[in-house]
């Protein structure tokens, strides 16, 4: 991976829109910039990518927290550990805000990159800017979508049975339909690991006419393509 491919990435092009629009001093972004460099430098000359071993050593490297603690990280959640170099970059971040008080430095600038990610994320998912929302978790697009939507006599709606619990039948949907009783939801299950055509075709079979809702949880899944 060349210098120039490397600052064309998400990544960098979010960090170059926050210190554009004076989010961040020279000297924070810098010193991304050359940590930034020195990753993408390390992935691309040890052959990371194709040593997967390799790699996950080199990304356990980034962490602060270390191997003495007798705990291992497995689920996060909502108080996630970062990167180091992410870590520095926020604090100064954090840093520069608290000596710059002014309105003008929290409205305008903000706005302007959350939309500046916003298109970024849409690229890579291959879907048009509004169509994509930013929120703080998982949890919180899911409640949106099931309080959001209205129900009528003979909708379904099709779930994956890996889904989190805020969206399956037997947690979120089932107080769902406490307001729309008629609700009927059809639960997809497969076994792992399937191949990619067998997990079309099975959400294909639930799907009719009918039909208001497919929603699976891809990421958090035992298995994804």
């Amino acid at each position: 991976m060349n210098q120039m491919n490397a600052h064309k990435r998400p990544t960098f092009l979010v960090a170059h829109r926050y210190r554009c629009h004076g989010l961040l001093d020279r000297e924070t972004f810098l010193g991304f910039k050359k940590t930034y460099e020195e990753v993408m430098e390390t992935i691309a000359t040890k052959k990371l990518d194709v040593d997967q071993d390799e790699l996950w050593r080199y990304v356990r490297s980034l962490f602060d927290f270390d191997d003495f603690a007798d705990c291992v990280p497995i689920n996060a959640a909502n108080l996630s550990i970062v990167f180091h170099p992410v870590q520095e970059c926020m604090n100064a971040m954090a840093s520069q805000w608290n000596r710059d008080i002014s309105i003008q430095k929290r409205h305008a600038p903000f706005v302007y990159t959350i939309e500046a990610a916003r298109a970024l994320i849409a690229s890579q998912l291959n879907a048009a800017p509004e169509d994509i929302a930013i929120l703080r978790n998982g949890s919180d697009p899911n409640a949106v979508i099931n309080n959001g939507l209205d129900y009528k006599h003979g909708d379904n709606i099709v779930l994956f049975d890996q889904n989190h619990p805020t969206n399956t039948a037997d947690t979120a949907f089932a107080i769902r339909k406490l307001r729309f009783p008629h609700i009927n939801c059809r639960t997809v299950s497969l076994t792992d690991p399937p191949s990619k055509q067998t997990i079309i075709d099975a959400f294909l079979e639930k799907v009719d006419k009918n039909t208001r809702l497919v929603s699976f949880s891809e990421v958090s899944a035992n298995f994804r393509y």
